[in-house]
């Protein structure tokens, strides 16, 4: 915002000099404040309900008759700013401004920063400074903007300082001394002997495979009408390597078996593990009996005792063995001695069945009971 203060008749003698014969420079300090909005002219020499002062105060011209002020409260003070004054570093009021209207609020939890650009009417804004600025530039961090002292040509190419910038000129000879450090490849030094890994093939110079002998160990025969003397010794084949032909592996006894890929290892395209063995099905083909699955799955069969004629009694039918686990069900028939359309016997499963057995209880259904029977049992658990 632009603001247009009126310079005291006070201040107007600070800038005339003594000889009457031209304008003083007048150094502005101080700055205040005050939450009172009052009438001002040439002849105000104090700000009216003035708070306090501040020497955080700085300014800068930026054009003939025009001054950027900033002023800084970093205090816990609350107040209402509509007027404030400039003041000389001998305490007088350089210039004055006021207004109804609230210019910025402080509060307690924050700090104030005001900018402003003060407009004089009829005076040089060249002529006037300020004191102490510091407190407008603190040190820049990587999260605030701040002053900053650039880094030397030195410190730059170190590289451990971490508070000073770095110039385009210190950036060209930290790079300049890196790159140093390096053989660069170019015409001059391209070729054998350079020492560059570019010049060289899996880290090797070419004279090293032109040394065809010494890379073997034995001087080949190379032509028709070479000769051997002695034994001639076949290279022996590692047990760890794998031979293959055409990318296939060749199968033989120190890879036969199960795990070695080879089809010839396969049933039908599938290992052994794909398949169930004999071994792994056990049983007991009697009466009563079992059947346990290669993946622990039982069943089991087995009988109760015969009842007698008109009775309707309960029993325990066991298992032959108990299922390591649990029963996971049972189907009950009734074995009847001989046939008759008098009545019907059937026998209900009293409770779940545990591990070793289950309850039945034999039930008669109309007309007389003239025949005894015996429950049969198969369940089924793991």
């Amino acid at each position: 915002m632009t603001l247009n203060l009126i310079v005291t008749n006070a201040g107007r003698n600070a800038l005339v000099d003594a000889a009457n014969t031209g304008t003083n420079q007048v150094d502005i300090t101080q700055i205040g404040v005050s939450a009172t909005n009052f009438a001002f002219d040439f002849t105000t020499v104090a700000v009216t309900g003035e708070l306090k002062r501040m020497g955080t105060i700085a300014g800068v011209t930026v054009a003939a008759n025009v001054i950027h002020v900033t002023m800084q409260d970093t205090s816990t003070d609350v107040y209402s700013l509509r007027s404030f004054g400039l003041y000389l570093n001998d305490g007088t009021l350089f210039a004055v401004y006021s207004q109804a209207g609230v210019i910025v609020e402080k509060s307690a939890a924050a700090s104030m920063m005001l900018s402003v650009d003060v407009a004089f009417a009829d005076v040089n804004a060249a002529n006037i400074i300020f004191g102490a600025t510091d407190f407008v530039l603190p040190p820049a961090t990587t999260d605030n903007k701040g002053e900053v002292e650039l880094a030397t040509d030195t410190e730059t190419t170190t590289g451990t300082d971490t508070t000073r910038a770095v110039t385009p000129h210190g950036v060209l000879a930290a790079f300049t001394a890196w790159l140093s450090s390096f053989a660069v490849w170019r015409a001059s030094n391209d070729g054998s002997g350079s020492g560059l890994d570019a010049d060289l093939l899996d880290g090797q110079e070419g004279s090293w495979y032109s040394n065809i002998i010494a890379r073997l160990g034995f001087t080949p025969a190379n032509k028709a009408g070479d000769t051997f003397t002695g034994g001639i010794t076949a290279p022996t084949v590692a047990a760890s390597t794998s031979m293959s032909i055409a990318s296939n592996t060749v199968w033989h006894a120190g890879n036969d078996g199960s795990g070695s890929g080879a089809d010839a290892d396969l049933f039908d395209g599938l290992d052994s593990t794909a398949y169930v063995k004999k071994s792994e099905v056990t049983h007991s083909f009697a009466n009563p009996g079992w059947r346990k699955d290669h993946d622990g799955f039982m069943w089991q069969w087995a009988s109760g005792s015969t009842d007698a004629t008109g009775s309707e009694t309960t029993q325990t039918v066991n298992f032959p063995v108990a299922f390591p686990t649990a029963c996971l069900g049972v189907s009950i028939t009734t074995d009847i001695g001989s046939g008759s359309s008098a009545s019907d016997i059937v026998y209900q499963q009293v409770g779940a069945p545990t591990v070793n057995g289950v309850t039945v209880q034999r039930q008669v259904e109309g007309g007389s009971d003239n025949r005894s029977t015996t429950p049969r049992v198969l369940a089924w658990g793991y």
